[in-house]
């Protein structure tokens, strides 16, 4: 059985308040080494993330409580990121593993070979959108 994300973009009103972008499917498909970069699951690589699961943000919009509850337990390791921490991030540094080392199926030596090619464009594109985070699950 696999394994999927649902990824939602965020960015604040004029009140402040976070709200749900319409991102077209960034960064919201079936990938592992994406999973594994972005919260450590499906993590058969043995990668360090940029972040273990925080939960979802206290001041995620309505609309995506109301989805992440609707999942009940099918919303697992709920998490956020900002497209600032995302952006500013080391691509090109080499891949740093959990104890235990390099997963056998890890042969790539930085996380820009590690991550498919689109994934850096992605976020550019959800930076050019006005996204200031993604909030996101993942299920199965």
């Amino acid at each position: 059985m696999g394994c999927d994300i649902d990824l939602y973009a965020e960015r604040r009103d004029n009140e402040g308040l976070y709200r749900p972008l319409s991102t077209s499917g960034l960064l919201s498909h079936r990938n592992y080494w994406r999973f594994s970069f972005l919260a450590g699951i499906r993590n058969s690589f043995n990668v360090v993330p940029i972040s273990e699961p925080r939960g979802l943000p206290v001041d995620v919009s309505r609309e995506i409580a109301a989805e992440c509850e609707r999942q009940e337990g099918d919303a697992v390791a709920q998490s956020w990121l900002s497209l600032e921490e995302l952006l500013a991030f080391d691509y090109d540094a080499p891949l740093r593993f959990r104890e235990g080392g390099r997963g056998d199926n890890c042969a790539e030596a930085t996380y820009r070979e590690f991550l498919d090619a689109d994934f850096v464009s992605e976020l550019r594109e959800l930076q050019a959108l006005g996204a200031e985070r993604i909030v996101f699950w993942f299920d199965g």
